[in-house]
């Protein structure tokens, strides 16, 4: 069995207990047919051809529905606001559609669910916890600013002696 002259070097974690050596595989000798067997120390070796993608089309779609929304609702001023608004809003929706397709769209549609779930998470304070809370703070500030107004008074009144006695 064939085994490669590079090791991994050893981190913090893992410093003491000893070298691990990486095997060669070559494809005929792999677990999986065809494929290199991937070791789990090291990341996806595999190179990934990226495949064409429409996402730059998509996103255009998305732009121009939204550009001919305004400009359909200056177009027809003559019709009722509520249909205006209602057009915008409709081609807007569908470019929010469309732009949801790409790669970009699914990652942000992604992060909305995830944050959706972790406000669910958050245990918010109750109406007495949130005054009793304001009211420490608006005292801590009082008794901050009155403190710096003595400091205030006293250094002016330590400068103004000193001027006067030095000159």
């Amino acid at each position: 069995q064939a085994s490669s002259s590079i090791g991994r070097a050893a981190v913090s974690k893992t410093a003491g207990w000893g070298f691990e050596t990486l095997l060669a595989c070559h494809p005929s000798h792999c677990a999986e047919a065809g494929r290199y067997q991937k070791h789990p120390v090291i990341m996806n070796l595999e190179v990934q051809v990226p495949r064409p993608s429409w996402d730059a089309a998509k996103l255009g779609v998305s732009a121009f529905l939204i550009v001919c929304g305004i400009a359909t609702f200056y177009y027809f001023a003559e019709s009722p606001r509520l249909i205006r608004i209602l057009a915008v809003v409709g081609t807007v929706l569908a470019a929010a559609f469309i732009a949801a397709q790409t790669a970009r769209g699914r990652a942000l549609v992604g992060f909305a669910r995830e944050t959706q779930i972790e406000v669910r998470k958050v245990v918010w304070p109750s109406r007495q916890e949130t005054i009793q809370t304001t009211g420490v703070v608006i005292l801590i500030v009082v008794i901050m600013a009155i403190l710096l107004w003595l400091l205030d008074m006293l250094l002016s009144g330590f400068t103004r002696w000193l001027i006067g006695h030095g000159g």
